[in-house]
C-alpha cells in the first residue's frame, strides 16, 4: 500500500493559481469543474506526485508485463498478468493507492550451469 502526497508547482507564474479544494475529502467530492487533469503513472510505472482528487478513484492496469536480463551471472524470466493500481482521492493532497498482481511467474537461472534457482 502507497500513500502520497503533493504539493502543486507551476512553472508559469503568470497563470491563475488553482483553486482552493482544501475543503473536499472523501465523503464530500471535488466537483467535476475543478478536476485536475488525469495523470497516469503508466507506462514507465513511476509513482508521481500527483494525487487523484479527493473523492474519486482511478485504475491503471496492465493486460500482460514480461521483463528478462541478467544481473550477476543469474538469468531471470518475469511475467505478469493484470496488475492492477487502484487509487483513490482521500483529500486534496492524500491519495490511497492499492496494487495486487492477480498471477505473476519469476523464473531465475544460472547462466552458467543452466540450472534453475529457487
Amino acid at each position: 500500500m502507497v500513500v502520497c502526497f503533493a504539493d502543486c508547482a507551476y512553472a508559469d507564474e503568470s497563470a491563475s493559481p488553482p483553486p482552493d479544494k482544501t475543503q473536499y475529502s472523501i465523503f464530500n467530492q471535488v466537483p467535476d469543474n475543478l478536476l485536475k487533469e488525469l495523470a497516469s503513472d503508466r507506462p514507465k510505472k513511476s509513482y508521481s506526485p500527483v494525487t487523484v482528487d479527493a473523492g474519486h478513484f482511478q485504475i491503471e492496469m496492465d493486460f500482460a508485463d514480461y521483463a528478462y536480463g541478467t544481473y550477476q551471472g543469474v538469468w531471470s524470466d518475469n511475467f505478469i498478468t493484470a496488475d492492477p493500481v487502484i487509487k483513490l482521492g482521500l483529500t486534496d493532497n492524500i491519495d490511497l493507492e492499492i496494487q495486487a498482481a492477480s498471477y505473476q511467474f519469476i523464473h531465475n537461472l544460472d547462466a552458467n550451469t543452466h540450472q534453475t534457482i529457487s
